[in-house]
């Protein structure tokens, strides 16, 4: 008989949304723990629903804008808070295709330092843009996004432009980076 309680006391936690840490056979479920007494056989805990809301994503970036334009790699650290999630990911784009990385995130807090190329197409007067992405999945699906931009000219990166356009230390858009 406790058998078959214990076999439904999981298969309605994990319906409704609980976590179940499958390495360990434990199963995470929120609880509210100020229920009646901790004390005693007669002790149930009220188990709470999962939250509405999803999971909770913050993310910045160390740098938004890398400059100069030099061709040299250079380290942006991307940081941020999760909460209320059970699988978060992260993934950095490049417009151009030529850089990407992906990886998971765990813990409450998570950093990740990346190198990215200070280089830009001499034509591309956007400037090249990085994404950093973050999805945590929980109750639902929260994707969360920081661009960093490697702009065209100084006017795009907060300083005052010497009237160079640069070409001579980009990339013009023909061949290879």
């Amino acid at each position: 008989m406790k058998q078959l309680f214990f076999f439904a006391v999981i298969f309605v936690l994990i319906t409704t949304g609980c976590s179940n840490d499958a390495s360990t056979g434990i199963v995470n479920a929120p609880v509210d723990e100020r229920s009646e007494l901790n004390t005693g056989s007669n002790f149930t805990p009220n188990i709470l629903p999962p939250s509405d809301n999803g999971p909770t994503v913050t993310v910045t970036a160390s740098d938004t804008i890398v400059w100069p334009p030099n061709k040299k790699w250079k380290t942006v650290t991307f940081s941020g808070t999760l909460s209320d999630y059970t699988v978060a990911t992260y993934a950095l784009t490049d417009q151009y295709g030529k850089i990407s990385y992906a990886g998971s995130l765990s813990g409450a807090t998570y950093s990740v330092p990346l190198k990215l190329k200070a280089e830009r197409k001499g034509k591309d007067k956007d400037g090249r843009t990085y994404t950093f992405t973050v999805t945590a999945v929980g109750s639902l699906t929260v994707t969360v996004s920081v661009d960093v931009v490697v702009p065209h000219d100084k006017k795009k990166s907060g300083g005052k432009d010497d009237g160079d356009d640069d070409d001579d230390d980009c990339d013009d858009g023909g061949g290879d980076d």
